[in-house]
Formats: structure tokens, C-alpha cells, sequence
């Protein structure tokens, strides 16, 4: 098992199990797979471990289920479902039974992808006070880049830097989220890049929270209100950052 590196500057709540990854197509998330999958057996110690994946939209997701269980079954997952909440359903009653299936499963996977898009149909499926939940009630959440902003408590950083944000077609103004950290995530962060970095320095001398931000194929685990980085982690607070 990895190394953890506990983050003393921000806490979670006791009740709080997930897995935060910045993404990436490397063989160092590994790491995290191995660290979620035993937050899921923690809970479920003797049986089948069972993950929900949310894409953030149906078209293309398919081969992303496929590599995802392709994924997870070689890390001991043993059954798969996938929810897609922008496809069209029979009628009301139909979706909220799709959405009602979330409280079945171990893990809850929130894809990466346009963050405005997915908040929005996570809201309007209602998909979101369900995963929130979920979380409560001991579930372990993982969230890969876009899903890793929507466990945090807004998606500001989708829309920051203008250099590098997804696009709001969907005209979203109210970009809160499930909150159930009291930090913001910043995915696929290079510390070799001076553009990232200042504009994260600056970001940060206006914002109320910490931001943790990630290279791909690093990420945070928290356990029951303990935030621990696997790999680098860089916080900025107060136009300051502090490294792991």
C-alpha cells in the first residue's frame, strides 16, 4: 500500500470515506485504486464489492465503463452498474428509481468531464442530495478530476483559469456543490507550470478556502476526517503554497 502524507491544514467530516483523483492515463493511480478499494472493504469486509459509475454525460461513455471495469475487477470490485443521468427516461417514476439504485452499491464513481454539465444534471436528476446521502451513510465516493470539484463545496475552479476551463453551456450561475469538504480541488496541477501556479496564488488570495491541488496520477484520500495525500500535494491558502 502507498504511502499517505496526512494534510494538517484541512479536516473532513468524521462520517467521510472517498478519493479524490486528479486523472491522468498513468500507472501511478494505481496507488489510488488500491487505497479506495480498501475503504470500500473497511465497510463491506466479507462481500461482493459493488461500484455505481456516473459519466458525465451518455455519449462516449461506453468505453469508459468497459476500462473502468476492466479496472476495479483486477483491484477485487466484483459487480458494476453504470447511472447516466442525461439519457432520456420513460417517464419520472423510471428515473427516480435509476437514481434510488445509488444506495446499492459500495463505491460511487463521479466521473471526470465538463463539471457544469454534470452539476446540472446531477441537480436536476436530484442525483445529488442522493450521493450526499450515500456519503453519510458510510459509502465511498470516488471523484476523478470534474467529480473530485462536485464532493467539494463549489465548481469555481471549472471556470478558473480562463486558460484552462471548461465550458459553461449549459449557463450555470449557482455553482455549488455536494460541500461535503471544506477545501476547493484543483485537478491535473504541474508545479513545473508558472502559469498554473500564479494563477492559483492568485485565486487564492480571494477565496475563503484552501485549494489542494494534484498532478495527474496523484490524489487525496479521506478517511473518516483524516485528509491524506498519496504523492504531491500542493495547498495554496492566503496567495502562499505550501508542498508535500
Amino acid at each position: 500500500m502507498s504511502q499517505l502524507t496526512l494534510v494538517p491544514e484541512v479536516t473532513a467530516p468524521h462520517w467521510l470515506n472517498a478519493v479524490f483523483y486528479s486523472g491522468g492515463a498513468t500507472s501511478k493511480n494505481h496507488r489510488l485504486h488500491r487505497h479506495l478499494v480498501r475503504l470500500a472493504r473497511a465497510k463491506n469486509p466479507r462481500g461482493k464489492l459493488k461500484l455505481l459509475y456516473l459519466p458525465f454525460c451518455e455519449e462516449g461513455s461506453a468505453p469508459y465503463y468497459a476500462r473502468i471495469r476492466r479496472r476495479y475487477r483486477s483491484f477485487g470490485v466484483t459487480s458494476f452498474d453504470q447511472l447516466i443521468l442525461d439519457k432520456t427516461f420513460h417517464s419520472a417514476a423510471s428515473r427516480r428509481n435509476e437514481i434510488s439504485k445509488i444506495h446499492q452499491f459500495d463505491i460511487i464513481y463521479l466521473a471526470g468531464g465538463n463539471t457544469f454539465y454534470f452539476l446540472h444534471w446531477l441537480r436536476k436528476t436530484k442525483a445529488l442530495s442522493e450521493i450526499k446521502r450515500f456519503a453519510k451513510a458510510g459509502g465511498v465516493i470516488a471523484g476523478l478530476s470534474a467529480g473530485a470539484l462536485i464532493v467539494s463545496p463549489n465548481i469555481n475552479l471549472a471556470a478558473y483559469p480562463a486558460f484552462d476551463a471548461d465550458e459553461n453551456a449549459v449557463g450555470m450561475k449557482d455553482l455549488r456543490a455536494l460541500g461535503l469538504v471544506d477545501f476547493e480541488f484543483y485537478p491535473h496541477y504541474s508545479a513545473r507550470s508558472k502559469k498554473q501556479t500564479q494563477a492559483l496564488l492568485a485565486y487564492s488570495r480571494t477565496s475563503k478556502l484552501p485549494i489542494l491541488a494534484c498532478d495527474d496520477g496523484d490524489g487525496i484520500v479521506i478517511e473518516k476526517s483524516k485528509i491524506q495525500a498519496v504523492g504531491r500535494l500542493a495547498t495554496f491558502c492566503g496567495g502562499q503554497r505550501f508542498c508535500t
